[in-house]
């Protein structure tokens, strides 16, 4: 009785304290290029490390339009399953026009069918073929005079028809996963019987229009004029021409507090944050207080020009990323164009991240600065079979980025390209 008493009466240790989450951070960054900068490519990849593609649901056709498909599509049965007319006309049969005469027309009795030698149907492009018709006459070779049809050329068997199967055979694949969905392709899904489909959604891209503010600095009366915002509209409409659902919010001021709430509150309808302006100053300046505490953030100069100022962050429990681009329009433009578009087309599961550069022929020489990529505005031409592109002068300016319409890629191996040389260019963004 003595040992149950004691066995009762004993104490157990108190549990010990749960163990504090880990901070999150960002992974390990890349190491500085040969003047001391990150390289383009290098940069490039480490934000598409923390980017991924969004999840995939099923959704309407036309709602898909310009969204990657993320299956295959095989036809269920041939398309098309009939004969089809290729074009308006008639409907015949090829042996009643097998040997006409310049002089004398041969005559088809227009009709409902074509079960009876001699007679044609009349058709439209698309329509099943009626019964016994192996070819199509267009409207624009017979001339229809009181119910016949008068014919003055030969037809062949096939002719302006659609084979059973001529688009594809049962179980043929019609578009691959990781295809974008053009209005073409949308027709021939739509031709195959398909209402809906299985994509990634348009990412939701929240821009932020962000006050500069250096420490110690306070924020310059701006007249009306100065005040006019073009690097975040132009950025908001480039994320939109790249296929993604776009808000643009304005954070007037340099209160971090303010910035702070701004970002938290969009962080519930965004995939992706892309802040204009604010980087002034690094983790000291105004991005920089405002972000701390919502996520892992960093700060760094990147081996290209315009846009070598860039600011990555994963805000929020969900560590939405957050690009951070420079307040002057041409250099968030080519920032955006080099990191941001990629990162745009890899939420949408794109199959190709980085755009397609284009090979063209300059018209005049580009210099540059050794071990730095820079983006020249440039304009195309065609002459004969070659791509022509003519470098523009004050690309500093908005009227050069306006007039341009593609940037020439001038890489950080060279200084300069000469006149005949080829060059490789990025399409600008709509």
């Amino acid at each position: 009785m003595v040992g149950s008493m004691a066995l009762f009466g004993h104490k157990r240790s108190p549990a010990p304290p749960p163990a504090p989450e880990p901070e999150p951070t960002l992974p390990a960054a890349p190491e500085p290029g040969p003047l001391g900068l990150r390289t383009v490519d290098d940069q490039r990849d480490y934000l598409l490390s923390m980017v991924e593609p969004l999840m995939p649901f099923g959704m309407r056709l036309l709602d898909a339009w310009g969204l990657s498909l993320c299956e295959d599509l095989t036809a269920e049965g041939d398309l098309p399953a009939v004969p089809e007319a290729e074009c308006d006309g008639y409907a015949v049969i090829a042996t009643d026009l097998e040997e006409p005469s310049a002089t004398s027309a041969t005559k088809l009795a227009i009709r409902s069918d074509v079960h009876k030698v001699g007679a044609a149907v009349p058709v439209l492009a698309g329509q099943p073929l009626p019964e016994g018709a192996d070819a199509v006459l267009p409207l624009t070779d017979g001339t229809a005079d009181s119910g016949v049809l008068l014919v003055r050329r030969a037809v062949r068997s096939g002719e302006h028809v659609r084979a059973v199967g001529a688009d594809a055979a049962d179980g043929e694949v019609l578009v691959e996963s990781g295809r974008r969905l053009d209005a073409r392709i949308i027709g021939l899904l739509a031709g195959a019987g398909f209402d809906k489909v299985f994509c990634r959604p348009r990412p939701r891209v929240v821009v932020l229009a962000v006050g500069e503010s250096r420490p110690g600095v306070g924020v310059v009366e701006l007249d009306a004029a100065q005040r006019r915002d073009a690097a975040s509209h132009m950025i908001a409409a480039a994320a939109k021409a790249d296929g993604a659902q776009v808000w643009r919010e304005v954070i007037p001021g340099d209160d971090p507090a303010a910035v702070a709430e701004t970002v938290s509150d969009q962080l519930i309808r965004a995939d992706l944050l892309v802040a204009c302006g604010g980087m002034a100053g690094g983790p000291e300046g105004l991005m920089g207080q405002a972000l701390a505490g919502l996520g892992p953030v960093e700060f760094t100069d990147v081996a290209m020009a315009p846009g070598g100022q860039q600011g990555f962050g994963l805000i929020g429990q969900d560590q939405i990323p957050l690009l951070m681009l420079p307040s002057a329009p041409t250099a968030a433009y080519a920032a955006y164009q080099v990191f941001g578009r990629a990162m745009v087309r890899k939420l949408m599961g794109a199959r190709h991240v980085v755009p397609e550069l284009i090979s063209c022929i300059l018209d005049a020489p580009v210099t540059s600065q050794d071990g730095v990529f820079e983006l020249v505005p440039g304009r195309l031409r065609r002459e004969a079979e070659a791509l022509h592109v003519r470098p523009l002068s004050g690309a500093g300016g908005l009227d050069v980025l306006t007039d341009a319409d593609v940037l020439i890629a001038v890489p950080g191996d060279v200084t300069g390209l000469a006149a005949g040389r080829v060059a490789h260019c990025w399409r600008a963004a709509d």
